[in-house]
């Protein structure tokens, strides 16, 4: 049996340059960047330059809605809170709205914001 047969995440190793020419044993950070990223992240600044404030009326508002619709906070050793998106499927803005009225999904954000809220208080010493 090969090593790609024995780990099949191996195939992804080209997806992230780095590994190219590093071993990357940093587990701490955002983890090596995927090819991908420069991509997405040339669009969103290009957008930027071209468009600036513009933007939020030509789509940007729905950035969460075409970026990630699974969201999650995760606490580091060090007590950073990060929070990770990932996206799942694009909603026309009826499905979305349709969503935003089922009581789970309301929910569930209000959870995120008092959560959120909770903790910069706390670190504020407000609590």
């Amino acid at each position: 049996m090969t090593i790609a047969e024995q780990d099949p995440l191996l195939a992804w190793r080209s997806e992230f340059p780095i590994l190219e020419h590093t071993t990357y044993l940093v587990s701490h950070s955002l983890g090596a960047m995927p090819r991908a990223a420069e991509k997405r992240l040339k669009e969103y600044t290009d957008t930027w330059a071209s468009r600036g404030v513009r933007a939020w009326a030509e789509g940007w508002w729905r950035m969460p809605v075409t970026v990630g619709d699974r969201v999650g906070r995760i606490k580091d050793p060090a007590g950073n809170i990060w929070w990770i998106q990932t996206h799942v499927e694009d909603a026309d803005p009826a499905e979305m709205g349709k969503r935003a009225g089922d009581p789970k999904f309301a929910a569930a954000m209000r959870e995120v914001q008092e959560s959120l809220d909770r903790e910069t208080n706390r670190r504020a010493g407000w609590n």
